[in-house]
């Protein structure tokens, strides 16, 4: 499941957040919402407050917070999946490169040659 998120994640800082347009997710989003119910601490329940301050939407702030950890989460499974092909088939690449650097001219003989003609 790809989920796509228009903007990067930036700092957590209560002055970068209160510029974020968290409503934004209401006019993208799928016809398909689901209303749910989570228990989370005091603490943090407090401390998104602050970050989004007085009269943005906890949903929209969850929900960008959630969507931009699973963009995260599909960005590392790609990378993770990119390793094991290149780990997989590292003899064969170093076999391939080793075959190309023969067919390259070796500088210092060249450049050793153009010394001795002198």
């Amino acid at each position: 499941m790809a989920i796509t998120v228009g903007d990067t994640v930036r700092a957590l800082s209560s002055e970068t957040l209160s510029d974020l347009p968290m409503n934004r997710f209401r006019d993208s989003k799928v016809v398909n919402e689901k209303r749910i119910s989570i228990m989370i601490s005091k603490d943090l329940l407090s401390g998104i407050d602050q970050l989004i301050g007085s009269g943005d939407s906890r949903s929209a702030f969850i929900e960008k917070v959630l969507k931009d950890h699973i963009q995260e989460l599909e960005r590392q499974a790609i990378h993770q999946r990119d390793f094991e092909l290149i780990n997989a088939n590292a003899d064969t690449l170093s076999r391939e490169a080793e075959d190309v650097l023969r067919y390259q001219a070796d500088i210092f003989e060249i450049l050793e040659d153009q010394a001795n003609t002198q």
